[in-house]
C-alpha cells in the first residue's frame, strides 16, 4: 500500500440516501442516489419503477446517455419517462420526473439539470461530503424577483428566434450550449481553479 498524500487515491462515489414513493398506489422505498456532474438529466433504474408499480410515457424522441468508455448506459437509447414521482432527501422532498434506464446499476442518478435548479451546498467534513439543501419543493431564488427571471431569450445568449425553434423543446432548458457567442467566453474564476503552467518545446 502507498501512503504517499501526495499519490491519489480512488474516491468513492458520491451517493445519498433517498425515498421514491408512488402515491398512486402507495408504494414507496428506500434507496440511494448518485450526485453525477457528468449527467444531465435524473435517471432512474428500470428495475424501481416496476418494484413501485410506477407509470411511465414515451418521450418525443429517444435519447443516448453514453459512459466513459463508449458505450450507452442500459444498453440502449431510452425512450420512457416516468410522470412525477415524489423523492424525499432528508428534510427536502420534491417532484419530478426521471429517465427510466434498463439494466442501471445505480437506483437513481440526480444529474446537472437537478443540481442547477437546486445549486446544493455540498462540502468536506471531517472525511465526509456533505450536502444541504432547501426544505420543501422550491428552490431558492437567491433574491432573483419575478421581473428579473430570465426570459427564454435571454437565456438564448443571441440566439435568434428562428434558430431557437430549430432546437428541439427538450433542450430549450440548454441553450447556452448552441450559443456560438457563449463558445468564445471562458467560465467565471472558482476558488477550485488550477493553474496550469507551459512549458516550452
Amino acid at each position: 500500500a502507498n501512503d504517499d498524500p501526495m499519490v491519489s487515491h480512488s474516491v468513492l462515489p458520491f451517493r445519498v440516501p433517498i425515498e421514491i414513493e408512488n402515491s398512486r398506489v402507495q408504494k414507496k422505498g428506500r434507496y440511494f442516489a448518485l450526485i453525477d456532474t457528468g449527467c444531465t438529466r435524473c435517471l432512474i433504474s428500470s428495475r424501481i419503477v416496476v418494484a413501485l408499480q410506477i407509470a411511465h410515457e414515451k418521450l418525443k424522441m429517444p435519447m443516448r446517455f453514453e459512459q466513459v468508455d463508449g458505450s450507452l448506459l442500459g444498453g440502449l437509447p431510452v425512450d420512457l419517462v416516468t410522470p412525477l414521482v415524489r423523492m424525499e432527501l432528508g428534510q427536502h422532498w420534491e417532484h419530478l420526473r426521471f429517465i427510466i434506464i434498463p439494466d442501471m446499476r445505480e437506483d437513481v442518478i440526480l444529474g446537472l439539470t437537478w443540481l442547477d435548479k437546486w445549486k446544493p451546498h455540498i462540502w468536506w467534513e471531517e472525511g465526509f461530503r456533505k450536502l444541504r439543501l432547501p426544505i420543501g419543493p422550491n428552490p431558492e431564488e437567491d433574491n432573483i424577483t419575478p421581473t428579473e427571471s430570465p426570459s427564454l431569450k435571454e437565456e438564448a445568449k443571441g440566439l435568434t428566434e428562428s434558430e431557437i425553434e430549430q432546437i428541439p423543446p427538450q433542450y430549450h432548458d440548454l441553450l447556452e450550449v448552441f450559443s456560438e457567442q457563449r463558445c468564445e467566453i471562458l467560465p467565471p474564476h472558482r476558488d477550485t481553479d488550477c493553474a496550469i503552467e507551459l512549458m516550452q518545446g
